[in-house]
């Protein structure tokens, strides 16, 4: 019997072969040589007991027909793709690191992918026949538009944090505007963080503005988006809404489309839905043309995806009560922003029970603002009018002070202001480093890191301080 398998085995590896042999021979004879090359070959054509004929050609030809279409559009859109990368290197990546390098040190704007995808020039790189070299006119107005299209990404960045203040006990019902977002006492927490652990932090996890726009949660690092193809005139269509299926998990939504008016300066994803709590969907990306998926492909993997802020983002009503509570004890206005606050770096002493526990040994807590606002918990009940934090006299803040020059640790896990990572590139590479991070960046133009390192280095490293 086992003679017989191995017998049989091998007279149907013979007839695999002649078959592939004349399809193959078939295929080069009507022009599809280079298509069956590439072809996996489907054992559904290859691996029967019959030997191959005319006959049975003229029913499976079709089938076969179908999928060296299928290979050719896929070599086409290969090609397509090596243009378009090309062109984000000669054209793309110089205009966007000429503008950042013209930013201040400390300016958040959007990365290199979220220019690529503006209506400007997500239409210039996938600009057709992809086999000619751009118009040098056509570039140079796009690139003289970029500060525009920071401005509207900025705008959209800032609608997305005022909605998630919106919905806040604090702000509940209120009027809330971009000044808002300005103040100190104006706290995100990520709620992705506190899960990960210190090797996902940023800025301690606790997030002000403007540095919380650029927050690497915000992004999608692995993985890819969800694609829609929807032309350029389409009309608007809301995606429909999720049928609930049990606690905190809905249905997989039906294709929904964000399209976006004609006249945007900012092309903005629709993001799907979060599935039970704290997770969420892949985000899904409307695209003119098939074409344009090969600027994700060229950028994507290595430069931050934005990825939405539900349900991971929301403003931390606790931490805004102990902020205010700073403010006071420090004798300054509830008005203070936060930039005045990264600028001055107060020292509080901690009176609050967030910072003493029954069974710890009472000592004297004195913490730097961000350190206090991040230990800071909700409160079961009212203090009263019980002192949560007290001002350092005169002596004890310039030690502070000598201290913080001295001692405290600059965090150098800033974002890159090309692709809003900061971590290294090598993953054996443990500690975030900017710098190392930078020399190999895929979204600086070629040539241009020595600057870029300058320019970062001019930074003065307060968006995620270490303590």
């Amino acid at each position: 019997m086992e003679a017989e398998r191995k017998k049989d085995e091998a007279r149907r590896k013979e007839i695999g072969k002649y078959r592939l042999g004349w399809i193959m021979a078939k295929l080069r004879e009507l022009g599809w040589e280079k298509e069956a090359r590439r072809w996996k070959k489907d054992d559904e054509f290859i691996n029967t007991h019959c030997l191959m004929t005319d006959h049975e050609w003229t029913v499976i030809q079709p089938q076969v027909m179908h999928l060296m279409e299928v290979e050719r559009e896929n070599i086409r859109q290969e090609k397509i793709g090596q243009h378009i990368k090309q062109r984000i290197e000669k054209w793309l990546k110089p205009a966007f690191t000429k503008f950042v390098l013209e930013q201040p040190p400390n300016e958040i704007n959007p990365n290199i992918l979220d220019v690529a995808l503006s209506n400007e020039w997500r239409t210039l790189l996938c600009t057709s026949p992809f086999e000619d070299d751009l118009d040098e006119f056509l570039v140079d107005a796009a690139s003289e538009r970029i500060p525009e299209i920071a401005k509207a990404w900025r705008k959209d960045r800032v609608e997305h944090f005022l909605e998630a203040i919106r919905k806040s006990k604090t702000y509940l019902g209120q009027e809330v505007t971009e000044d808002t977002l300005l103040l100190a006492s104006t706290i995100f927490r990520c709620t992705l963080c506190r899960r990960a652990g210190d090797g996902c932090r940023g800025a301690g996890d606790v997030l002000t503005y403007p540095h919380t726009l650029v927050h690497l949660c915000h992004f999608l690092w692995e993985g890819e988006p969800e694609f829609h193809i929807v032309p350029r005139d389409a009309e608007w269509t809301a995606p429909p809404k999720s049928a609930s299926v049990g606690e905190g998990l809905k249905k997989k939504e039906s294709p929904g489309f964000h399209i976006v008016p004609r006249n945007a300066e900012w092309a903005v994803p629709f993001k799907s839905a979060s599935v039970g709590k704290g997770l969420k969907k892949s985000p899904v990306f409307r695209l003119y043309c098939r074409e344009e998926k090969h600027i994700f492909t060229a950028l994507g993997p290595k430069v931050g995806v934005w990825d939405g802020l539900d349900p991971h983002i929301v403003f931390d009503d606790a931490a805004h009560e102990h902020m205010l509570s700073i403010l006071d004890a420090l004798g300054w206005s509830r008005d203070t922003t936060a930039a005045e606050m990264e600028e001055k770096q107060p020292y509080v002493e901690c009176l609050c029970k967030c910072y003493h526990r029954s069974w710890e040994t009472p000592t004297r807590k004195v913490l730097r603002w961000k350190k206090a606002i991040f230990e800071c918990e909700a409160h079961e009940e009212k203090d009263g009018e019980t002192k949560w934090f007290s001002k350092l006299d005169d002596e004890e803040s310039l030690d502070c002070k000598q201290y913080d020059a001295k001692e405290r640790i600059k965090s150098t896990h800033l974002n890159c202001p090309w692709c809003n990572n900061h971590r290294n590139i090598f993953p054996y590479e443990t500690a975030p480093d900017i710098l190392q991070h930078m020399k190999m960046c895929p979204a600086i133009s070629p040539g241009c890191s020595s600057e870029a390192i300058e320019h970062v280095k001019k930074s003065d490293g307060t968006s995620e301080d270490l303590w």
